[in-house]
């Protein structure tokens, strides 16, 4: 019979391995393989394939709680795209102004017409440097969000493999212990047929 814990030890692998991130094609390589080898060198095993079965149902939460994480992180993400998009447009917006201003004074002209109001050379400076000031200022925290923006893309972009590899392991898993019970299936007939004997003697004699 299979060893007491055999499957249990296998399932917690499977949840360590899962919840911590190290890759799981090769968990599924090695516990496949034990409960397998198992199959070869025991008798029936019922029980136990039961028991895995219940302890891959197990990930179900467990997948659902990083589907939800990932939907709350891509409305999360997006939201910082479309601000880090619109800080952008008026960075460039910002831009145009502040060189249309500098281009201006450059003519050397006493005074200014913008909108209908006039403005001196003096207040054209003035305001050409706060505008810049200020546009320094957005640039640097527009380009840290972006940089921000691009890490948190990779990660959930990440994540999302993540899930993917944990479905997969799942299904393959599920696949696994089904063609056990086939295998245990396949060794309860044949064990049935080794005891099932028809004792010919008195046919034999008959004849």
């Amino acid at each position: 019979m299979l060893k007491k814990g055999l499957i249990v030890g296998a399932g917690a692998l499977l949840l360590g391995l899962l919840f911590f991130g190290t890759s799981l094609s090769s968990y599924v390589g090695t516990s496949v393989r034990m409960v397998r080898e198992s199959v070869k060198d025991s008798v029936p095993l019922s029980l136990e394939l039961e028991r895995a079965k219940d302890l891959i149902k197990q990930l179900d939460p467990e997948i659902r709680r990083h589907e939800h994480q990932i939907a709350k992180e891509e409305v999360a993400v997006e939201m910082l795209r479309e601000t880090v998009e619109t800080r952008e447009a008026d960075l460039a917006k910002a831009e145009r102004q502040i060189k249309r201003l500098a281009s201006d004074l450059e003519s050397g002209d006493s005074y200014y017409v913008y909108d209908d109001r006039s403005f001196t050379a003096g207040q054209v400076e003035s305001d050409l440097s706060n505008r810049f000031e200020k546009f320094k200022t957005a640039k640097t925290t527009t380009e840290n969000k972006r940089k921000t923006l691009n890490a948190r893309t990779e990660y959930l972009e990440s994540a999302r493999e993540k899930l993917i590899e944990m479905r997969n392991a799942k299904s393959q898993l599920e696949l696994e212990v089904a063609e056990l019970e086939s295998r245990l299936e396949a060794l309860k007939l044949a064990q049935v047929g080794s005891e099932f004997k028809i004792d010919n003697s008195a046919l034999s004699r008959t004849r």
